[in-house]
């Protein structure tokens, strides 16, 4: 009887030992993507910053050369 106990914590320890590992795996794997998402987001940010500040310096230009 404590055998079969024993065998059946056994299988549960490494059935949980599985379960940790693949929410470890997942966790790690949803981390990846956050920061490449934020990556991205961080570049296209600069891209469109930095379009921004052009087109406002060439209506500038286009302003002075009105006037």
């Amino acid at each position: 009887m404590l055998r079969s106990e024993l065998s059946s914590k056994s299988a549960e320890i490494g059935s949980l030992q599985e379960k940790l590992e693949l929410h470890d795996a997942e966790g790690r794997a949803k981390d990846y993507e956050l920061a490449k998402t934020k990556d991205d987001r961080d570049r296209l940010m600069s891209h469109y910053e930095a379009k921004f500040k052009q087109v406002q310096a060439e209506l500038a230009t286009d302003r002075k050369s009105v006037v």
